[in-house]
């Protein structure tokens, strides 16, 4: 687990305006993720875990906080978000993501069932870049100029209130098996 600048390394966050209102569990049933199990060892390292998907969970006062490893798991699985903007019929949602490889990000924020806000950024370093997506009334913190994408969208995330400084003993690793189904294949002729 890496923190950079006090937070979660992590190319996928959801944010989850629930405060206490919703257990690991509940949360994970709601998004479609109940095959993931709590590590318990306190030396388990998931970089030395490749044949498993890891999401780690912790909160502030008033957020949840959902973070993907690498994978993307829950970012490429349209079930997950599905289920996400359900979900926001019951409390506020911000997501966000960045590119693995590129300069893309995106974010949303979902309210009452809808999304409210909704950004997509093509690798803004290749060819200049592309918006997608740009629907909805801006965010507090958008205009706000940020060397990195990551720095970009977590400042998104700190103008909506979500505390983002993470503390090391208190985020939970949640995994699991990878099935042969899950497996990312690319396909050229989407390129």
């Amino acid at each position: 687990m890496q923190l950079i600048n006090g937070t979660l390394n992590s190319p996928f966050f959801t944010f989850v305006k629930a405060g206490s209102a919703l257990t690991d569990r509940e949360l994970f049933l709601r998004l479609g993720l109940e095959n993931y199990s709590l590590v318990t060892d306190k030396e388990y390292k998931p970089l030395d875990h490749p044949e498993s998907s890891h999401l780690y969970l912790t909160e502030d006062r008033a957020w949840i906080h959902l973070m993907d490893d690498w994978g993307n798991t829950p970012w490429f699985n349209k079930e997950v978000r599905d289920r996400v903007k359900k979900l926001s019929l019951d409390f506020d949602i911000f997501s966000c993501s960045v590119g693995d490889v590129d300069a893309s990000y995106d974010f949303r924020y979902y309210r009452k069932g809808a999304i409210t806000r909704e950004f997509e950024m093509e690798d803004p370093e290749m060819n200049g870049g592309r918006v997608s997506i740009n629907t909805g009334q801006p965010l507090p913190g958008e205009e706000a100029v940020r060397k990195d994408v990551l720095e970009k969208v977590l400042f998104i995330a700190s103008s909506l209130g979500i505390d983002i400084q993470h503390n090391t003993d208190k985020i939970r690793c949640y995994s699991r098996p990878i099935p042969k189904s899950d497996e990312f294949v690319f396909n050229e002729d989407e390129y």
